[in-house]
């Protein structure tokens, strides 16, 4: 069996890259070639064997989603876990949307005054008591809803039944 030490003489004999004359920098950058070229031969490998694979299972008349399922099946549970928390990642599922805690919403103080009654200044008879049941009317909604809120509070003393 060879040892690294002829392994190394047999690849500079082989006219291979002699790094004892190299910098320490030198070395650095030629080792990171290598280390992108290694994956990217390995890029290839993968690529190449997912290829081949498509093809067998074309021939066979089964889907990729039957290669997957017995995939699975051949997993153990921590591969099984795994295959599932990087499946969720790839299709944007991996995290559930998070509800705020209870009580954490901030606290929006309101333009108008609870008990106070509102009246319509174009209609006859229209008011509206803040803080009492319903929905605030759609002419309250439109009168204030898209002022500042200044000028809302402004709004609602000018429109409170004195």
């Amino acid at each position: 069996m060879a040892t690294l030490k002829s392994l190394t003489q047999a690849h500079k004999e082989e006219n291979m890259t002699d790094t004892s004359k190299m910098t320490p920098e030198e070395k650095i950058a030629f080792a990171q070639s290598l280390m992108e070229e290694a994956k990217a031969d390995g890029q290839k490998m993968f690529d190449d064997t997912i290829n081949f694979l498509n093809e067998k299972l074309q021939k066979m008349g089964r889907s990729k989603l039957d290669a997957m399922s017995g995939l699975y099946l051949l997993m153990n549970p921590e591969e099984q876990k795994s295959f599932v928390t990087k499946f969720k990642e790839v299709t944007g599922s991996a995290k559930p949307k998070q509800r705020a805690a209870k009580g954490t919403a901030p606290k929006t103080e309101k333009a108008f005054v609870r008990g106070t009654t509102y009246k319509d200044p174009a209609g006859v008879g229209k008011e509206w008591t803040a803080g009492g049941l319903g929905a605030k009317p759609k002419w309250l909604k439109a009168l204030v809803d898209n002022l500042p809120a200044e000028e809302q509070k402004k709004k609602y003393e000018e429109l409170a039944v004195k």
